[in-house]
């Protein structure tokens, strides 16, 4: 049976000469794709503000100066940017736990932050229940579906954007019983952009609320967020998807929680408006795109279906603040997700 390879199926394709599957193209009785890949050392990461910076990266069972310990494996769950679409992230770890699979590290992006500190204060399917919860109150409070009058009292306010902070930061502070990084049950991380030293910046210590609010900062929306004496935007300007910090923390097995948009390649544009659509696209997917092609040795990448492809040009993307189709997100997330671990399973 054909089938059509994704923007991401082609790099992993051109780089090992493998051809990726996603579940919902496999012929009948194959395995879904686990691909062992073969890498060399992944990029440096920088750590502006400070910091110890990760830790050295290593293969699986790779042994560290003399009579060191092999390093046991490590799984990370990678929580990817996406707004509204985030959604999708409930039924993938939903399926995710009800599969046996838990992180010993969590990353998270925009939205992803939010998502993944609710999973690293409770990895169980409690904690899955929590995150659902958190979605259902955000469907129904409808959270920036404010009057024109209010967003223009905000715009004259902050200068800079449609919305203040104060709802999300109560969003996060209700769906969230940890203050502290140092209190979630897992090791949580989550990226935002320093606008002052114009990269990445890893929170990983200190207040949680900041931190997410910060990662999910969408300029314009939002106003940035001052934390330590630098201002921050949103942690999907400069790492979407941030598989290559899961690596950089010695995670084996990875698997990343994506939105669906790198499950639709992108093609040559057509339309007056979709130049500009599709650069901004290239410019989302570069850094994931180069984190798969420079993976270490002996990792393991599983890249979760969504059940909810986005194509470049999807008009929903115009509909940013409609919140109502929140549970077939979480559904159709769940049954694409369920179907791959029980192939994967299957398949071992």
């Amino acid at each position: 049976m054909p089938f059509t390879q994704t923007a991401t199926e082609a790099i992993w394709s051109q780089a090992e000469g493998h051809e990726m599957r996603s579940p919902e193209r496999l012929p009948a009785g194959e395995p879904p794709i686990r691909v062992p890949v073969d890498r060399r050392k992944a990029p440096d990461l920088p750590t502006p503000g400070g910091g110890a910076g990760p830790r050295p990266t290593r293969g699986p069972g790779e042994e560290v100066g003399a009579g060191a310990d092999p390093v046991p494996p490590l799984t990370a769950f990678v929580f990817g940017g996406g707004g509204r679409w985030g959604a999708v992230q409930v039924g993938m770890v939903q399926a995710l736990l009800e599969h046996g699979v838990y992180p010993d590290h969590i990353l998270g992006t925009s939205i992803g932050a939010l998502n993944g500190a609710i999973v690293a204060y409770d990895p169980t399917l409690g904690g899955a229940r929590r995150l659902r919860s958190t979605w259902e109150e955000v469907e129904k409070l409808d959270l920036l579906s404010s009057s024109a009058f209010t967003r223009m009292r905000s715009l004259v306010r902050h200068r800079v954007s449609l919305h203040g902070t104060e709802e999300l930061r109560a969003l996060v502070s209700r769906s969230l019983p940890a203050d502290q990084f140092e209190d979630l049950a897992v090791t949580f991380q989550c990226v935002a952009a320093s606008i002052e030293l114009a990269t990445e910046h890893w929170f990983e210590s200190g207040s949680l609320i900041d931190a997410i609010v910060a990662s999910s900062a969408i300029p314009g929306l939002f106003p940035p967020v001052e934390i330590g004496g630098f201002n921050y935007y949103d942690g999907g300007l400069v790492n979407s998807v941030p598989v290559d910090r899961a690596v950089a923390l010695g995670a084996t097995t990875i698997y990343v929680l994506q939105v669906g948009r790198v499950e639709q390649s992108l093609r040559r544009p057509t339309r007056i408006y979709e130049p500009a659509l599709i650069a901004f696209e290239i410019a989302r997917r570069t850094r994931f795109a180069t984190a798969l092609a420079s993976l270490p040795p002996g990792f393991d990448v599983h890249i979760l279906p969504s059940g909810n492809t986005i194509a470049f040009d999807d008009r929903r993307q115009l509909r940013w603040r409609d919140m109502q189709d929140t549970e077939r997100l979480i559904s159709g997330a769940h049954a694409a997700s369920s179907a791959y671990l029980t192939q994967m399973v299957g398949a071992q």
